[in-house]
């Protein structure tokens, strides 16, 4: 394993299960895990990464946000 890759594998398990797509997160938290791989390989080694991160959840926590008013408005 290379330096940096278990930070980013953490980072993208913990941004699948916050956005969790399918609603099953709080019970099977390796769920997302067959996304990992997908996911990781491309980023590795991109300048930039952890801002990449950042950004892909922050856009995720505002959509999530807007469907929740959407839900309860």
């Amino acid at each position: 394993m290379r330096p940096g890759d278990k930070d980013t594998v953490n980072g993208l398990r913990r941004l699948l299960n916050e956005g969790d797509p399918i609603g099953v997160a709080d019970e099977v938290p390796d769920a997302y895990d067959c996304m990992l791989a997908p996911l990781r390989g491309p980023l590795l080694g991109v300048p930039g990464l952890a801002d990449g991160i950042g950004d892909i959840r922050a856009r995720t926590v505002v959509r999530l946000r807007r469907r929740a008013t959407a839900a309860a408005g």
